[in-house]
Order: structure tokens, then sequence, then C-alpha cells
């Protein structure tokens, strides 16, 4: 059986909740090595540093990519 890597990538709540599911099967799968990344407003105090609720869901965060969000500009999300 060969094993697959698969990147799940997180920016926001919204996106983590529709995909909190598959990440959790993925993490089941046998075949599967799963990949969590996070990015965006998880990582910024000013839209709630919400990685701690990925953490706090039992979700190993293996990446973290920090895109020092200020605001919510299109500048900014851009």
């Amino acid at each position: 059986m060969t094993r697959r890597r698969i990147a799940v990538f997180t920016g926001t709540r919204a996106v983590f909740g529709l995909l909190s599911r598959i990440i959790s099967l993925l993490g089941d799968a046998p075949d599967v090595t799963r990949l969590v990344v996070a990015t965006g407003a998880h990582l910024s105090e000013t839209h709630g540093f919400t990685i701690r609720e990925i953490e706090a869901s039992g979700i190993a965060v293996d990446a973290r990519v920090d895109l020092r969000l200020v605001d919510d500009s299109p500048g900014a999300t851009a």
C-alpha cells in the first residue's frame, strides 16, 4: 500500500469549520499522512488567533504560515 501525504490549508474559522470533519477523517486513514497548515486569520490577534480553536479540537497543526494580516482591507488581504 502506497502512503499518500495530503496537506490541508486553512486560513479562517469558517474554512476550518467546513474542513474539520475531512481533516479528522484524513487523520484516521491508514494510508494517509495528513499535514495541517494554518495561515491567515488563524494567526492574527486581530482576528482572534483562532489557531487555538484548531489545537483545542485535538487536531495538530503541522505548519504555520504567518501572513501578518493587519486588517480586512483589500490590500492587506491580497
